[in-house]
């Protein structure tokens, strides 16, 4: 281990500018954002201090800043890797770990490493057929492309967005692929209102579990800003609003695997705009 990267504070956020160390400095260019919270894992990384760095992801918190800072990021199946001995699951499932790196076959030869199930995990993805080292390199068969370049929340996408993503479809045709535009149908507000439900419940466990752990009483002063206001988000819902969230986010997740019963792949844009 080389050493601790910046964060935003508790991981909550999709930038890393925390008040106690400061804005991470993208490495291809030091005025735009690593993205977060593992910005500075992606920086690490990117600037070639580390093969690889360790980030995890619940909305986006390995792919944004891999997008950010140029490497590769892979958000694994949720439970594909344990998060024992201290959890079963985070946030209703929502937050994986892995890592990002500088190449499609270090990411793959870490999860060898790293994949699979402990003793006493409440579930875990299936077994891979053969190492995940493989399938770098081997013959995918003509697989069939599905592409979209708007957003699912029906926000802007950048043209730069929209250009990468017809670059890589056309890309994936040359190939020989079966390249289509399509997306599954997915309801944006039921995705936001769960997501913010599971988000601002989990930051409130989060700093209630510190609370337990150190045996002292959270504060205002002890937080930033908009992780106090989130805390309290968390605090005003109920158990019944949690579940519901948590239903919602499942029924998403039977849309989009019913979707790739049709196709192998679903291309997107990874961020609506680029580094900010």
């Amino acid at each position: 281990i080389l050493g601790k990267t910046n964060t935003p504070e508790l991981g909550l956020l999709a930038t890393t500018e925390p008040c106690l160390l400061g804005p991470s400095r993208n490495p291809w260019d030091t005025g735009r954002t690593t993205g977060g919270s593992s910005g500075g894992s992606a920086a690490a990384v990117a600037a070639g201090l580390v093969p690889m760095a360790h980030g995890n992801d619940g909305g986006g918190s390995i792919r944004i800043p891999a997008s950010c800072c140029g490497v590769f990021g892979l958000k694994p199946t949720r439970a594909r890797t344990t998060l024992s001995p201290e959890y079963g699951d985070i946030f209703g499932g929502l937050v994986v770990e892995h890592a990002l790196t500088r190449s499609v076959r270090d990411s793959a030869a870490l999860l060898d490493a790293t994949a699979g199930p402990d003793v006493g995990d409440p579930y875990w993805a299936p077994p891979p057929v053969r190492p995940f080292l493989h399938e770098v390199g081997a013959d995918p068969g003509r697989l069939r492309i599905a592409f979209s370049t708007t957003a699912v929340t029906g926000g802007p996408v950048h043209a730069d967005c929209v250009s990468a993503v017809h670059d890589a479809a056309a890309l994936c045709t040359d190939l020989g692929h079966e390249v289509v535009e399509a997306a599954p149908a997915l309801l944006a507000d039921l995705i936001a209102q769960a997501f913010i439900t599971l988000w601002s419940a989990g930051c409130a466990w989060s700093i209630d579990g510190l609370a337990l752990i150190t045996g002292r009483t959270p504060t205002p002063d002890q937080f930033e800003p908009l992780t106090w206001a989130l805390y309290e988000i968390g605090h005003q819902q109920s158990a019944s609003a949690y579940l519901v969230a948590l239903a919602g986010l499942q029924r998403i997740a039977r849309d989009i695997a019913r979707f790739f019963l049709n196709y192998d792949v679903w291309l997107t844009p990874t961020l609506g705009e680029p580094p900010v």
